[in-house]
């Protein structure tokens, strides 16, 4: 099956990673995609003429070019636009239009990078599994819970020996992102344990509820956003409504796979009787 294409309203006929990048497609392709322009002479989706821009590259799991010739032309008896979210402002606003076959919603592996993090397999709300990356992989040792950094990290020469550092800059933010997650599910697991012993979380050290991260709704969304496009292309806020893969309940889980939190889960149990959230 196919994968999205886009229209842009009088967008130029030529592609490069700026240019994709300036009308709000980053996010649409791999860095090791084959995107083609393709001229809309006549009405495009949007009533006024542009360019649809593709990529037909082969993809890995299917092995067929991710857009084909056919679908990359404007088909509307066949095809379902919609006008993007983003960009919100600037010159391309409101000019910038997603579309897929109507009857061949793209699947999961029409969607693929060309290269993947490892991970675990979460079902989102098109009832597909999604490979969702593992920022912090816990484990046991010694009789207490650690974590190792599945990330790829900096490797640098200190003390005559090579040694692991940083998470390499690329997923830097998605590793804050994970170390807030992790933080604040710990931090209401822990709660829910005191309330079983009778406490609560003002009996904690003030330092320690000061440490409790906060955030939004729209923050937990925008990170789940964030964790799909490491192994996916055009996981946008509009692709992602078109899929319908988000709801209150799916965004919270690919967060928690992210840093393996049915393990610290299982793991606390095992220590405490407490109730699991």
């Amino acid at each position: 099956m196919p994968g999205f294409t886009y229209f842009v309203q009088g967008g130029p006929n030529k592609t490069g990673r700026d240019i994709l990048a300036d009308m709000g497609l980053a996010h649409a392709f791999d860095a090791a995609s084959s995107v083609q322009p393709s001229p809309v002479i006549g009405k495009g989706p949007s009533g006024e003429p542009g360019t649809i821009y593709f990529d037909d590259s082969i993809v890995r799991t299917t092995k067929l070019p991710r857009i084909n010739a056919t679908d990359a032309q404007y088909h509307p008896d066949r095809q379902k636009w919609r006008v993007m979210l983003q960009p919100e402002e600037g010159p391309w606003a409101g000019k910038v239009w997603v579309g897929y076959v109507t009857d061949k919603k793209p699947q999961p592996a029409d969607l693929v990078r060309s290269s993947m993090l490892d991970g675990e397999l979460v079902t989102l709300g098109d009832d597909n599994d999604w490979h969702v990356p593992v920022a912090r992989h816990n484990l046991e040792e010694n009789g207490q819970l650690v974590y190792r950094v599945r990330f790829p990290c900096v490797a640098k020469y200190q003390g005559g020996e090579w040694v692991e550092t940083d998470v390499v800059a690329r997923y830097r933010s998605l590793w804050a992102i994970a170390c807030t997650w992790y933080d604040f599910q710990t931090l209401k697991f822990r709660e829910l344990l005191l309330e079983s012993a009778g406490k609560s979380v003002e009996d904690l050290p003030e330092e320690q509820q000061k440490s409790i991260p906060k955030f939004t709704f729209d923050n937990m969304a925008s990170w789940a956003v964030e964790v799909l496009r490491v192994n996916y292309v055009s996981m946008g806020p509009t692709e992602i409504e078109i899929l319908e893969l988000f709801d209150t309940d799916r965004i919270g889980k690919v967060l928690d796979a992210l840093v393996e939190l049915e393990t610290f889960f299982d793991w606390t149990l095992k220590k405490n009787d407490g109730l699991k959230p």
